[in-house]
């Protein structure tokens, strides 16, 4: 999952701090190529221990993620569960779906319900990249999910047997259609201003904005051309004449005199794709059109074919070189990852891995290859890993997989200063497993220990009123931060108030009774007897205290 290669963050960090990685006098993080450190400090500096020691203010930069909006939707979805122990502690996941081992009816509709709370809050976003669909990317993957597999609240029978719905085939094309309009309209644009109508027709039909190639046929006096695609309907047979009007010119060698863009925009018309193929494979560089468009294309040349033919069809475009690979958006043509949004359809088209062609496992599905340059931001990696796995449409991740993901999210929300959502997201572990539990109650515990500072800390609040965690995990960590400050007296009321009378007995003896009587220090010692009157404890329990 993580691209841990001579380009690894370690490696950069080493580069930097001019650390020559041919010694054998450095750090085993160094020589593995990745880091063993829990995470970044608050004030995002590495410390490296070398020969010479050197900080180094570097921290990886996660972008504008929408933290704190995709967990509370998270949170206001997910189902609580506990592992039979004393402390009742909740762990959390969303609802599962009808394909989900245990899923009903009523538990689907309410991940539907989730899904499209992810839609909605993710369109909601601030611009930060000059490409807007690089902003958009968690709505689009939040919004292809429901596309794929959202269903309508009467429905009991499984999202997988309703892939060749007719409406859900057009929604995909609506998706399509938009998340390549900006490219669209840029080619577009570019192309009028080069006095090149035919183009910009050609780019309007490629991204399937009909009534634009129209109209833009129109102001160029393209009149009859304007028909044609102003009536070309598959169902009307209008293709069929076009294509044998192409035979005829190719047959009195008329075809050359078109230029090759009206040859382009011909051939679409008449639903031939053969043109656009020997046009990639021959130069790729030129065609314009990437993944999203040429899926697009394929898909109104052959209105029959169903998602899932669609989808495996043009892998094996992409296999014979003469479709675009459907690279991520952020990446170069020499890329050799996935787009996420292709990930997803692959998903989708072979059934959640379980026929022949199998996409893989989820954690390759949401790998964060797919969405940025930053292999360690798996902020969108864990949203779409719920979801997916609510939806038992993909193999279960292992418990070793499961854990990479929430560790690796849980070291990305510390360094975001969002630690008490990381105590959160350690708890939404999967399974019974009451081992897994306990660890997962383990590492919560220890990050409530390392990072809570006082009881009116807003954190505080947030883990006992919405996370439902006991009240005596707080107040331990607190006394324990009490007694590391040397204020025993605090340190012993929050382990009353945490209900832990042996801790707090230890810490009497420790904190107290131990300087009072070996190290002389009687006055505190004076001081707690007196603290202990004034609180109500009866003389017999004073005088032992005294004794």
């Amino acid at each position: 999952m993580y691209n841990l290669s001579s380009a690894s963050l370690c490696t950069q960090l080493a580069q930097e701090a001019g650390i020559k990685t041919t010694s054998c006098n450095i750090d085993y993080g160094l020589r593995f190529g990745r880091s063993f450190r829990g995470g970044w400090a608050p004030s995002h500096k590495l410390l490296y221990t070398g020969s010479t020691p050197k900080v180094i203010s570097k921290s990886p930069d996660y972008g504008n993620s929408s933290f704190l909006s995709l967990l509370n939707i998270h949170m206001k979805h997910s189902i609580k569960s506990s592992i039979d122990t004393d402390a009742n502690i909740p762990l959390f996941s969303l609802p599962e779906g009808l394909d989900a081992k245990g899923g009903t009816k009523e538990s689907m509709q309410l991940l539907c319900a989730a899904m499209d709370d992810y839609t909605t809050t993710s369109a909601r976003v601030v611009m930060v990249h000059n490409d807007p669909e690089l902003s958009l990317l968690t709505h689009r993957a939040c919004q292809l999910l429901n596309i794929l597999y959202g269903q309508n609240n009467s429905d009991t029978t499984s999202s997988l047997l309703h892939l060749d719905d007719p409406r859900r085939k057009e929604a995909l094309l609506q998706f399509l259609r938009e998340s390549s309009a900006h490219d669209t309209e840029n080619q577009i644009a570019f192309a009028l201003e080069s006095n090149d109508a035919v183009s910009a027709i050609f780019y309007a039909l490629a991204g399937d904005n009909i009534s634009r190639a129209t109209n833009i046929a129109v102001e160029n006096g393209y009149f009859r051309l304007a028909t044609l695609i102003a009536s070309n309907n598959p169902a009307h047979g209008r293709r069929e004449l076009l294509q044998y009007q192409r035979d005829l010119w190719n047959e009195t060698r008329f075809d050359v005199k078109i230029s090759p863009s009206l040859k382009r925009v011909y051939a679409f018309l008449s639903g031939d794709l053969g043109c656009e193929e020997m046009l990639y494979k021959e130069r790729p560089d030129i065609t314009g059109l990437d993944w999203r468009r040429r899926l697009l294309m394929k898909a109104r040349a052959f209105p029959k074919k169903s998602i899932t033919d669609l989808v495996l069809d043009y892998e094996e475009d992409v296999f014979n070189e003469v479709a675009p690979p459907p690279h991520p958006r952020y990446a170069s043509s020499s890329s050799t990852s996935t787009c996420l949004l292709f990930r997803i359809l692959k998903l989708r088209a072979t059934s959640g891995g379980r026929s022949e062609g199998e996409c893989g496992s989820l954690i390759e599905v949401v790998s964060p290859d797919g969405y940025g340059q930053n292999n360690f931001d798996l902020g969108l990696a864990f949203h779409l890993a719920a979801i997916i796995q609510g939806l038992g449409c993909a193999p279960a991740m292992s418990a070793e997989e499961e854990d990479r993901l929430i560790d690796g999210f849980v070291t990305q929300l510390i360094d975001a200063n969002l630690w008490e959502w990381a105590v959160y997201i350690t708890l939404t572990v999967s399974g019974t497993s009451a081992k897994r539990a306990e660890s997962a109650f383990s590492k919560a515990k220890s990050l409530i220990n390392r990072y809570l500072v006082s009881a009116t800390d807003p954190s505080f609040s947030f883990l006992i009123n919405k996370v439902g965690l006991p009240g005596c995990w707080c107040d331990d960590a607190l006394a324990l931060r009490r007694a590391s400050e040397g204020k025993s007296r605090e340190c012993i009321d929050h382990f009353i108030s945490g209900g832990d009378s042996a801790a707090a007995a230890s810490a009497i003896e420790r904190l107290v009774l131990y300087p009072g009587v070996v190290q002389g220090g009687g006055g505190q010692l004076r001081e707690f007897l007196a603290r202990l009157e004034d609180d109500g404890f009866d003389e017999g329990s004073t005088a032992v205290a005294q004794g």
